[in-house]
């Protein structure tokens, strides 16, 4: 569901590790954010041609064809979707004082630079974060919740129909 949140672009294999739990569970966990926020459509120079951007080698796996389950619902719901405009001013905040730490990480020889530049990206990202996240609350007050791949389609409604005919296409090899 992060996933699907924070637009990756280069969402390929090698981006991620699968972590071993403590519970003996196991999850993939992103090793390389840095081309994340993309605009999922992006017209090229000369105006006439539109390039999908975004993708994640996880929206391919056979998992976004299960069904969201309610105790993740509820999870969602009590952490983030009860108060979308606060989940958001915490969340900025966390990220400015990562960014701090990490300028002030780099090196006193390097020029300091801004590691995330808050006033270009900024506005956009709070939008589309903002309109996802009711658009996920709203999907999940539903009392029948369909599949990630569904929920993918909701919020990323062009991305979403892209994966649902790779699912569609390669579901003959499923068997």
């Amino acid at each position: 569901i992060a996933e699907m949140l924070i637009n990756p672009e280069d969402g390929k294999p090698d981006n991620y590790i699968v972590q071993s739990l403590p519970n003996q569970s196991k999850r993939i966990v992103s090793i390389d954010n840095d081309h994340m926020f993309v605009p999922i459509v992006e017209l090229e120079t000369n105006g006439s041609k539109k390039k999908i951007q975004l993708g994640s080698v996880l929206f391919c796996l056979s998992e976004m064809k299960q069904s969201i389950q309610n105790p993740l619902i509820n999870r969602w719901n009590k952490k983030i979707l009860d108060d979308v405009p606060d989940f958001l001013m915490n969340w900025i905040n966390s990220i400015k004082e990562a960014d701090e730490r990490y300028n002030n990480m780099l090196c006193k020889n390097q020029t300091k630079g801004k590691t995330f530049d808050f006033k270009v990206i900024w506005p956009e990202v709070i939008e589309g974060l903002y309109v996802k996240l009711l658009r996920m609350r709203n999907y999940f007050l539903k009392k029948n919740v369909g599949t990630y791949l569904d929920l993918l389609e909701i919020l990323e409604p062009i991305h979403g129909r892209i994966y649902q005919e790779f699912h569609e296409l390669f579901s003959q090899f499923d068997s």
